[in-house]
């Protein structure tokens, strides 16, 4: 009797759960994860699109880079360890040469009205809302903008005055337009960077 009883248990509320436990587990495995995959490729392709389309309306603003660069990569948060979560960005680099403070300042006033939302410090020598006037001891001056899509991933702006320190030929204090775009993945979409 007791032998019977452990049967039942076994066909009636054991098996059916493992049953259900492995459609599950199958299912988001086979549909679920992929779909959620694809669905945030499309948002990453729309966001490089709309940056296109916003570099376009940049150019047309205040008059065609005199060098661009893009460049889609992903990386893990730690770069030490190359552990934490997976994240993927779309950039657009638009490089404007030899300008003095005050026409960078200018330029990063026009481009401000582009968004609602404030800019921020991002370098230590960087004050106030504009550029100040350069000198080897001050370095690089950045400032960031966020600004939204119609989805995700989330974007930025980045202002950097004088830009002499990246991967362009032209040399000179230059300003530099960063389009950013980027955030968490669920795949590695576009390569890895160092």
């Amino acid at each position: 009797m007791a032998r019977t009883k452990k049967q039942k248990i076994l066909r009636y509320v054991i098996l059916p759960l493992v049953t259900i436990s492995t459609l599950g587990v199958l299912s988001y495995v086979l549909i679920v994860r992929p779909m959620q995959i694809r669905n945030q490729k499309q948002q990453f392709e729309k966001a490089e699109a709309s940056l296109d389309t916003l570099a376009a309306q940049i150019e047309q603003t205040i008059g065609k880079p005199d060098e661009t660069k893009k460049e889609k990569t992903c990386g893990r948060a730690n770069l030490k360890s190359s552990q934490g979560p997976l994240i993927c960005s779309i950039r657009s680099y638009l490089l404007f040469r030899s300008k003095t403070a005050d026409s960078a300042s200018s330029l990063m006033a026009q481009l401000s009205t582009l968004s609602n939302k404030e800019l921020r410090i991002g370098s230590g020598a960087a004050r106030g809302t504009s550029f100040t006037s350069s000198s080897p001891q001050k370095g690089e001056q950045t400032f960031y903008q966020d600004f939204s899509l119609d989805s995700e991933p989330s974007c930025s702006f980045s202002y950097s005055y004088p830009a002499t320190d990246r991967e362009f030929t032209v040399e000179g204090e230059n300003f530099e337009l960063g389009l950013v775009c980027g955030g968490k993945s669920l795949s590695q979409l576009y390569p890895i960077k160092d």
